[in-house]
C-alpha cells in the first residue's frame, strides 16, 4: 500500500536525535497496517567505521518499526564522487531519491516525511485511510511539540505517547495549522507529510538533485506535483503532524545565516528549469540493504569459534605490558582476528581487504573467518584493496622475508601517496600485531593511528597527510670540518676540505622526492682553474648507495640547487640505512648555506 521515504545520518544533529527519531519511527510504524506497508530509511554518508543510524538505535524500535525498516546505506564513497566539495555532509534530494529508487513497486504510494515527526491518528490509521482515496497530491500542517513535552514520551511506547499528545493538544493550543502564502506549496515546511502515488513520484524524475544546500527541496517538489496532480488536499482522516522541536541547539541548518538552495531558481521558476536526469536516484548503483532483524552481528562469535576450532579457542594465559615485553608480546591468532573484525564490521561486505604480511598461516586463518563474517577473501593486491590489514612483522620472520615485506609496504605507500596528491581520501589500514613493537614506532611516525587497547593487538591508522609534507633539514645538520653553523645557517669554510654538513638520518617514505639547497657561493678567484671544475658536491645518500648527486661550479653569487630522486620501497626496512644529505667542498671557496628543504615530487 505504502512506502513511508526518510533519510538520516549517523552523527549528532539537533537536541536528542536518537530520541526523536525513535519516537518518530515508532510512531510511524504504528500507521503502517498493511503487509507491503514499508520505512525505507536511506543512512546518507555515515562515516564507514560506524554503524548505520537505524542499527545504532534498534534497541529502542518497537518490533513493528524493525520489521517495516529497510535500510538503504550509501556510503561516504558515493557521496564524494557526486557532489562538490564544499557540499554538506547530507544531500537530501539525492538521499530521498536513492531510497524512491528502491521502495516496494507493488506500493501504490509514497510519503516523503522526516524521522522526528509523530503520526498521530484520529482513529483511523493512515495505511488504513489510503485504502479509499483516489489517486492525488496530498499534505497536511506541521504541529510543533515543545522540546519539553516530547522528551517526556516513552520512545518504545508509540501508542500512550500518541494517547499524551491528544491529551495535551484537549488542555493546550498546540494545533496551530500555518499555511504557504503559495498554494501549491500548500503549508509551511510541507516536507514532513508529501503523499503522492509512488508512479506520479517517479513521472516527475523524484527531487531535483541539483539542489544540494538541504533548503527548498520540499517546496520544488511541492510545485513541481502540483503542476501535475494540483494544490495538495488534506487527506481525509489521515493523521495529525506532529514535529519533534529541535531548533534550541541551533544548527548550521537552521542558522540565519545559512546557505541555500535558490528560492527564485528552484521554486518560482521551476518550471522554466525542468529537472530531468535518467540516472536520478543512481538506479545503477548496488547499495547495501540493512534488515534489522538480520543483522551481521548476530550469532557471529558463536560462528567465529565454530570455524576456528578448538585449539585457538582456548584460554589466553597472562601478558605483562613494560618495556621488557616490548616486541614480545605473545600472538594468539584468534584472539587478535575477533578484534580485526570488529573494526571491519560496519565496512562494506563487498570490499577489497588487501593483506601485506608474512605469515601465509595467519593470512589463510584470517581471510577464512572474514568469509565466514560475510566478507570478500582477502586478497593479496594491495594496490587494489580499499582498506589493508597490514601483519607486522615478527621478531622471528627470516632476513628475506622481512625485506619482501617491507618492499611490498613501501610500494603500497608509494601508490597511497599518490592517491593523497590527488585530493582522495586516505584508505583505512588496519596494524595486525602491531602493538609494543618497532611496527608500531613506524606506524606513529607516518600514520595517523588510533591506540587501541594493546590486547587487541591492533592500531587502526590512516596514512597521515603530514606524513608527506615538506621537511626543513638545515637545524638537523650536522657540521663537518669545511662547515660552521652560525644563526640559522651554514658557513662553507675557505681553506678546509671536506664535508660542510652531513646527515640527519631520516627515514622517509618510498616515492619520488626533490631536494633544494639555497645558498651564495663567495669566490674563488679563477687563477687559472676551469670554469667548470667542481668546488662542491652535493649527495644525497643511503649508506653507500648514492640517489643523486651535482658537482657546483665556481660560479659566484646566491643560486638554488635541486636534486631529484627516487626513494626505493626497501628503503623502509629497518635494516636499511637512513637517508642522508651531503655537502662536501674541496676548500677554495667561501659561502653560505641559508636552507635545506626535502620535499615529495608527487605531493
Amino acid at each position: 500500500m505504502i512506502s513511508v521515504l526518510v533519510y538520516g545520518r549517523n552523527d549528532d544533529y539537533g537536541a536528542k536525535l536518537q530520541r526523536r527519531a525513535a519516537l518518530s519511527l515508532n510512531s510511524i510504524a504504528e500507521a503502517l497496517t498493511q503487509p507491503d506497508d514499508e520505512i525505507v530509511f536511506v543512512d546518507y554518508n555515515t562515516a564507514d567505521e560506524f554503524i548505520t543510524f537505524p542499527e545504532a538505535i534498534d534497541d529502542t524500535l518497537t518490533e513493528a518499526a524493525r520489521r517495516r525498516l529497510r535500510v538503504v546505506r550509501v556510503r561516504p564513497a558515493f557521496h564524494e564522487r557526486r557532489v562538490a566539495a564544499d557540499a554538506p555532509a547530507v544531500i537530501e534530494s539525492i538521499a530521498r531519491n536513492i531510497g524512491l529508487r528502491r521502495t516496494n513497486p507493488a506500493n501504490r504510494w509514497v510519503l516523503s516525511t522526516n524521522p522526528d515527526v509523530l503520526m498521530i491518528s484520529s482513529g483511523t490509521e493512515l495505511a488504513d485511510a489510503l485504502v479509499q482515496v483516489r489517486d492525488g497530491y496530498y499534505g497536511a500542517p506541521r504541529h510543533e511539540l515543545p522540546r519539553f513535552m516530547w522528551e517526556q514520551l516513552r520512545r518504545t511506547q508509540p501508542r500512550q505517547a500518541a494517547d499524551q499528545v491528544r491529551a495535551w493538544c484537549d488542555r493546550l493550543p498546540l494545533r496551530e495549522t500555518v499555511l504557504h502564502h503559495d498554494p501549491d506549496i500548500g503549508f509551511d515546511a510541507p516536507g514532513d507529510f508529501q503523499l503522492a502515488p509512488r508512479a506520479d513520484f517517479f513521472a516527475i524524475g523524484g527531487f531535483d538533485e541539483r539542489m544540494q544546500r538541504a533548503w527548498h527541496v520540499d517546496s520544488n517538489l511541492a510545485v513541481r506535483m502540483a503542476a501535475r496532480l494540483g494544490a495538495p488536499s488534506r487527506l481525509a482522516g489521515g493523521p495529525a503532524v506532529f514535529h519533534c522541536e529541535h531548533t534550541s541547539g541551533t544548527q548550521a541548518k537552521h542558522a540565519a545565516q545559512r546557505q541555500e538552495d535558490s528560492w527564485e531558481r528552484f521554486v518560482e521558476r521551476a518550471a522554466d528549469d525542468p529537472w530531468s536526469d535518467p540516472h536520478w536516484g543512481a538506479p545503477e548503483q548496488d547499495f547495501e540493504i540493512i534488515d534489522l532483524n538480520a543483522r551481521p552481528a548476530r550469532g557471529l562469535a558463536s560462528m567465529l569459534a565454530d570455524a576456528a576450532g578448538e585449539a585457538d579457542s582456548r584460554a589466553m594465559s597472562d601478558v605483562v605490558y613494560g618495556p621488557a615485553t616490548y616486541g614480545q608480546l605473545p600472538r594468539h591468532r584468534l584472539h587478535a582476528a575477533l578484534f580485526l573484525i570488529d573494526r571491519l564490521l560496519n565496512a562494506d561486505r563487498g570490499a577489497r581487504l588487501g593483506w601485506i604480511g608474512g605469515d601465509a598461516d595467519n593470512r589463510e586463518f584470517v581471510s577464512r573467518l572474514l568469509v565466514e563474517a560475510g566478507f570478500q577473501p582477502l586478497t593479496g593486491a594491495a594496490e587494489a584493496a580499499e582498506a589493508l590489514i597490514i601483519d607486522a612483522p615478527s621478531s622471528r620472520d627470516e632476513a628475506g622475508a622481512d625485506a619482501a615485506f617491507w618492499t611490498r609496504l613501501g610500494e603500497w605507500i608509494k601508490g597511497e601517496a599518490a592517491r593523497l596528491a590527488q585530493g582522495l581520501a586516505p584508505r583505512p589500514v588496519l596494524g595486525l600485531n602491531a602493538v609494543h613493537c618497532d611496527f608500531e614506532t613506524f606506524l606513529r611516525r607516518h600514520f595517523e593511528v588510533t591506540l587501541a587497547p594493546a590486547t587487541t593487538r591492533l592500531r587502526p591508522a590512516r596514512l597521515a597527510p603530514g606524513a608527506l609534507a615538506s621537511e626543513a633539514l638545515l637545524e638537523a645538520l650536522t657540521p663537518g670540518p669545511a662547515g660552521r653553523r652560525r644563526d640559522g645557517t651554514f658557513d662553507i669554510v675557505k681553506g678546509e676540505e671536506g664535508y660542510v654538513f652531513y646527515g640527519p638520518y631520516l627515514k622517509r617514505l618510498p616515492g619520488a622526492h626533490r631536494l633544494h639547497v639555497d645558498l651564495r657561493i663567495d669566490g674563488p678567484r679563477l687563477m687559472g682553474r676551469r670554469r667548470d671544475e667542481r668546488a662542491l658536491v652535493l649527495e644525497v645518500c643511503a649508506g653507500e648507495q648514492v640517489f643523486a648527486t651535482e658537482g657546483l661550479a665556481f660560479h659566484r653569487g646566491e643560486r638554488r640547487v635541486t636534486l631529484e630522486f627516487d626513494l626505493p620501497a626497501q628503503h623502509l626496512a629497518p635494516a636499511a640505512p637512513p637517508l642522508e644529505v651531503r655537502l662536501w667542498s674541496q676548500g677554495l671557496c667561501d659561502g653560505e648555506v641559508r636552507a635545506v628543504i626535502l620535499e615529495r615530487a608527487d605531493a
